[in-house]
């Protein structure tokens, strides 16, 4: 009887060990996600992009080739190309995703939306022009 109830203990502190830590590297990875995507946004004139549809594609691109370790559903990935008080063009990437534990209980069921957002300068850019959006 007693073997049972601290099994019982015992599994639950495991599963919630493991949801905890999933939910840590996905977000540790909806960061990376999201400054590979703003990297990828602050060099996009170098990379060839000429228009906002172009930019914006190269950093949903950027973003989406670090999800390897995300399991369950697709992050979204959404980008802004604005510039701000201070004149400065900056490339904003913010990545969301819904987080499912394995095990829901009461109030923990979930899903959980995880985000990460990075602003970053743009670089060597030619298209002035195109950062006219409102920042985040």
């Amino acid at each position: 009887m007693e073997l049972a109830f601290i099994s019982l203990i015992a599994v639950s502190l495991l599963v919630a060990t493991i949801d905890v830590s999933r939910a840590f590297s996905a977000h540790l990875t909806l960061g990376n996600m999201a400054r590979a995507g703003a990297q990828a946004g602050s060099v996009s004139a170098v990379l060839g992009a000429e228009t906002t549809g172009e930019a914006k594609a190269l950093i949903e691109n950027g973003a989406k080739d670090e999800d390897s370790l995300l399991l369950g559903g697709e992050p979204t990935v959404e980008s802004r190309l604005c510039v701000d008080s201070a004149d400065y063009k900056l490339v904003q990437v913010r990545v969301s995703y819904d987080f499912e534990p394995l095990v829901g209980i009461g109030p923990l069921a979930g899903p959980f939306t995880l985000e990460r957002q990075v602003e970053m300068r743009a670089q060597m850019t030619d298209m002035r022009s195109e950062f006219t959006e409102s920042c985040f």
